[in-house]
């Protein structure tokens, strides 16, 4: 669960029961990370979140009654992702000089290696020896 949402309505019956939705500006890919319970008004996860793909999340909400001239009251909620170390680095052998010679003096360049890591901050930067 993400959050809970609450509206109250003080009226009776059908009027006063509360339903939950997305409203119509939610984008499409909101829809398919986030469910919303009607009833209850929880906010569900429905797909995996990928805080490099996108830190913050949008969601257009809304809430109305089931009385039969319902008018739908409407509230944003941000939901902001905080990052993991999630992402296994990227190594990559770019040129080789093989053989090695014996007798090669120090600082001679036997390989070119490059290393990405999509995480970001410290989770994406390498560690004590490592290469940055």
């Amino acid at each position: 669960m993400v959050i809970q949402l609450n509206a109250t309505d003080p009226d009776e019956g059908p009027n006063g029961e509360i339903e939950y939705s997305f409203s119509g500006h939610a984008p499409p890919r909101v829809r398919e990370l986030f469910h919303i319970e009607p009833r209850s008004g929880q906010v569900l996860l429905k797909g995996p979140l990928d805080y490099e793909r996108a830190s913050i999340h949008e969601l257009y909400v809304q809430a109305k009654d089931r009385g039969p001239s319902a008018v739908a009251v409407h509230c944003r909620v941000l939901v902001h992702l905080l990052d993991v170390n999630d992402n296994a680095p990227e190594v990559t052998l770019t040129s080789v000089s093989t053989p090695v010679l014996e007798d090669a003096p120090p600082g001679t360049v036997i390989a070119v290696i490059s290393v990405l890591d999509r995480d970001s901050g410290d989770n994406g930067r390498a560690g004590p020896g490592g290469c940055a």
